[in-house]
């Protein structure tokens, strides 16, 4: 039996590039063999291209701006930016792909009311969103994760076990 399996168009979660960092490219390169649909603000467009990623979706409301990269990346999707993130990002959500990880510059402080169906990459951190009542995940032995519920962060040590969380709308952070 192949490990191998093919991934239909719009299969995976979208990766919706809002800001660049230091370990932006890591992460880019670990998702990019999914061959997720790449969305990037104008903001940070430029530096994304610079680094070679071939971008589908371009968040701009002047694409006149952007012309000759828009030329060099064809085919590219324009999206308009709404003036509000959550509404951008639920335009994106509903007209694009259902699901997304962001990858932010915002501490979770800025995503806990708009996190979306993915994971939030914020510096050295990856959050999940935890929707379900009955969440697993395999944790390697020793790594550390912590759990944020409302207000308060419980920290964890994985066990070499599946981790099960009981919660309602927790959210899991994890160093990568």
């Amino acid at each position: 039996m192949s490990s191998h399996h093919i991934v239909k168009e719009d299969q995976e979660p979208g990766l919706l590039i809002l800001d660049w960092n230091d370990r932006s490219m890591l992460l880019i390169q670990q998702l990019s063999q999914w061959s997720p649909k790449i969305i990037v603000d104008e903001s940070v467009v430029d530096k994304v291209v610079m680094e070679g990623v071939k971008i589908d979706v371009l968040l701009t409301n002047s694409p006149e701006s952007h012309a000759l990269m828009l030329k060099e990346q064809f085919p590219v999707t324009i999206f308009n930016k709404d003036v509000s993130e959550q509404k951008t990002i639920l335009n994106i959500k509903n007209e694009l792909i259902s699901r997304l990880h962001v990858l932010s510059n915002q501490p979770i402080d800025h995503w806990k009311d708009k996190m979306p169906d993915g994971i939030v990459v914020y510096g050295k951190y990856l959050y999940f969103h935890l929707i379900s009542n009955d969440f697993q995940k395999w944790q390697a032995g020793g790594k550390q994760f912590s759990v944020i519920e409302e207000d308060r962060e419980v920290d964890c040590i994985g066990e070499s076990t599946l981790w099960t969380y009981k919660g309602q709308n927790g959210i899991l952070k994890e160093l990568w």
